[in-house]
């Protein structure tokens, strides 16, 4: 159980067996938080965000660029990143391939996120613990 929670930090996961409902798995706590829509999904970059400098986040490969900071991008992996520095945009950054994304609102939060959705069976969901 550990073990999966552990390996799925900071993914997003999508109960494929059920109806397609999106959970992420907070990297800080290791539980899973429903995103049953924009407005939540919204609530949850705000709430789980770490604040990044503009110079920081330019270090952070967007899709098809090189990643020219490895240490920093493994460290940051499945984070959700709120610019400080601007207006607190929020990024994701994938777990799998390190990349970030662009994340305007809830609803570009909620499409990114089932888009980069892992599939996951009902039995192995139910091994991670749900957040409130």
């Amino acid at each position: 159980t550990k073990n999966l929670q552990n390996k799925l930090k900071g993914y997003i996961l999508l109960q494929v067996e059920s109806k397609g409902e999106a959970w992420y798995v907070n990297p800080a706590d290791g539980k899973r938080y429903y995103m049953k829509d924009g407005a939540t999904a919204y609530e949850m970059m705000r709430k789980f965000g770490l604040g990044i400098t503009n110079t920081d986040l330019t270090k952070i490969p967007q899709t098809n660029e090189k990643n020219n900071n490895p240490l920093l991008v493994n460290k940051l992996k499945g984070k959700i990143l709120l610019q400080v520095q601007s207006l607190g945009e929020a990024w994701y950054v994938n777990p799998k391939t390190g990349f970030r994304y662009y994340m305007k609102d809830g609803g570009a939060a909620y499409q990114i996120m089932r888009y980069l959705s892992l599939g996951i069976t009902n039995e192995n969901i139910r091994k991670i613990n749900i957040g409130d």
